[in-house]
């Protein structure tokens, strides 16, 4: 068993809490809800929003930009428009660069569902080459049909209990035939032990393995180089 793993499921998540990454965003629209405890060690957070936010509630004019801070962390996200009927969903990869964001405001009727998945947990569960997803966003179709399936529940589940059930009997069937890479989660626990003060030369040393061989894992499981992850 990985020195990583416990009972089958890693345990990084005890040892990292990565700063949100819309850290100025407090108002009433935006609420995140904790995974179920098999999914904590893979699931950060499930976050909802909403596109309409009346001017009074943080001051700002609707569609003023919002600073988005790499959290190091992914999401798929679900958008809802309830006046068009219409839904979509896309991945947003990991992020390594911060940036202003801005909230499209249409006058519809706009809910956004999210998934916001560790660094070393998306690739488990997407079925594409994880390292071209870095500053990127990708269509949900693009993942897998599992995945376009998904979506289209969510015009018909409105309460968030109902959502996040659906998400999670989703997400607890990937789980069960995930088969995890011990390199990985063995550099992975090294790094969080250390609070990221630690060389590529002296995590390579602690895994066994080489930091060429290293840098290829990072790159296909968590979608960026060993290097930017410690660091």
């Amino acid at each position: 068993m990985s020195r990583a793993v416990e009972s089958g499921a890693p345990v990084f998540h005890r040892l990292y809490h990565p700063i949100t990454s819309r850290p100025f965003l407090s108002d009433r629209s935006y609420r995140e809800y904790s995974p179920c405890e098999l999914l904590c060690p893979y699931i950060l957070c499930y976050w909802t929003m909403e596109d309409e936010v009346p001017q009074e509630m943080d001051g700002k004019e609707p569609g003023s930009p919002v600073l988005v801070i790499p959290d190091t962390c992914a999401d798929i996200i679900v958008r809802i428009n309830h006046t068009r009927q219409e839904i979509s969903g896309f991945l947003c990869g990991i992020q390594d660069q911060p940036f202003h964001s801005v909230p499209h405001v249409s006058g519809d009727e706009v809910s956004c569902f999210a998934i916001r998945f560790y660094f070393w947990s998306a690739g488990l569960f997407l079925n594409l080459n994880y390292k071209e997803t870095s500053n990127t966003t990708i269509e949900l179709e693009e993942l897998g049909r599992d995945w376009s399936l998904l979506l289209e529940p969510f015009f018909y589940l409105t309460g968030m209990e109902e959502r996040i059930a659906h998400v999670e009997k989703f997400l607890l069937k990937k789980l069960a035939s995930i088969e995890w890479n011990p390199d990985l989660f063995n550099a992975v626990h090294r790094i969080l032990a250390s609070a990221g003060r630690i060389s590529v030369k002296d995590i390579c040393e602690y895994s066994c393995v080489s930091q060429r061989q290293m840098e290829r894992i990072f790159l296909k499981e968590a979608g960026l180089p060993i290097k930017r992850i410690a660091g």
